[in-house]
């Protein structure tokens, strides 16, 4: 097989800003680490939590103001490297078109989102902490349950709108085969729409997202301008797989039992370390960075092995694609192509993948299909 240049050129390229990013990925979780463990052992928590105190005792206005004072603070001491990582990085390697004024404006929204989810989690779980010493942990994963399905539940009616401008896709002919692909894989959807992420990025991508009655096929128009019709069915015909195979549910279902597992280690742990720690009882909003960073911890040990599950069902999406369309060829040309324009390292090493990977390589998954035997 003839390998030409250009070829070459981006598997270089990519191979380079894969790199990079796993070094960014590297120093993120090295400076979360010892932010929170200053923040923690410096008595700069404590002494939040005293000044706030002063002024406000009420319980739950003293969380509030912990959480937005910490969110500001993190928010200030990670700015530099999310600018590298995702705002210099993005433009070096000529993926992104997005401004600097863009950037910081999409940047303060996301801010503001996290914000207020981190304010409602947090004072509920400190109210289970302060309410139910012994069992708050079991509180506090159904009501985490209870808030991921109610974010899923809104992200594309709400929250992406945010960030995207949405709209019904106007291909008639197109959106009749997604409908129909929709309808083969059992989902009833709302509609097609088009999303403009070619206002800030060159990467393609496609999603059948939400639950209920707000599940909806979107498609960037990055896709809809460099992709066939072949390949944009293939590509949304995988992601119909994970609703086909519940894969939605199993990860909410599967992080329904990390959340449970992760609580009751947060408890074992603060409660061996109340007194160590300088914090007068569990709930005291001071010991926050400490229950971050042992959810941290947790997670980050946990990530080959929710990397290796996630990889397995993007798989059966893959058969599931290949099942539905029964065109290995519009497969493996819109793996290709997603590689070249996303800018994916196609042959990981293989540890790198185990560790890092949620999807299978292109180089994997263009392999399966070519291996692929039609029924």
């Amino acid at each position: 097989m003839d390998i030409k240049k250009s070829d070459i050129d981006i598997a270089s390229k990519a191979s380079c800003y894969a790199r990079i990013r796993r070094r960014f990925l590297l120093v993120n979780i090295l400076v979360t680490i010892l932010t929170l463990v200053i923040i923690q052992l410096s008595g700069t928590s404590s002494k939040l939590e005293t000044i706030i105190l002063i002024h406000y005792p009420n319980f739950y206005i003293k969380n509030m103001l912990y959480v937005g004072v910490l969110s500001v603070l993190l928010a200030l001491i990670f700015f530099p490297l999310n600018y590298f990582a995702h705002f210099h990085l993005e433009h070096r390697f000529q993926l992104s078109n997005q401004s600097l004024m863009s950037w910081l404006w999409d940047g303060v929204k996301a801010f503001f989102l996290n914000l207020i989810f981190s304010i409602v989690l947090v004072e509920v779980i400190y109210l289970f902490l302060k309410e139910f010493p012994r069992t708050w942990w079991i509180l506090s994963t159904a009501f985490y349950f209870f808030l991921t399905v109610v974010l899923s539940r809104i992200t594309p009616t709400l929250i992406l709108p945010l960030f995207y401008k949405l709209k019904p896709l106007e291909d008639s002919i197109l959106v009749e085969k997604l409908k129909a692909l929709a309808r083969n894989a059992g989902a009833k959807i709302v509609g097609v729409f088009q999303m403009d992420m070619s206002r800030k990025t060159k990467k393609a991508n496609a999603m059948f997202t939400g639950l209920g009655k707000s599940k909806r096929i979107i498609l960037g128009d990055t896709l809809l301008s460099h992709f066939t019709t072949e390949e944009i069915e293939v590509v949304l015909a995988h992601e119909l797989g994970h609703y086909y195979y519940r894969h939605i549910w199993r990860f909410i279902i599967s992080g329904l039992g990390t959340s449970l597992a992760g609580f009751y280690l947060a408890y074992r742990v603060l409660t061996a370390l109340v007194d160590p720690l300088g914090i007068q009882e569990i709930h005291n909003i001071a010991g926050l960075p400490f229950f971050i960073l042992i959810l941290f911890l947790f997670l980050l040990f946990l990530m080959p092995f929710q990397n290796g599950y996630s990889r397995r069902l993007e798989k059966q999406a893959d058969r599931f694609a290949l099942e539905k369309t029964k065109n290995p060829r519009a497969f493996i040309d819109a793996m290709k192509k997603l590689a070249d324009q996303n800018l994916a390292e196609v042959s990981p090493h293989p540890f790198v993948e185990f560790i890092l990977y949620s999807h299978p390589s292109i180089e994997k998954r263009i392999r399966f299909a070519e291996t692929y035997k039609m029924s």
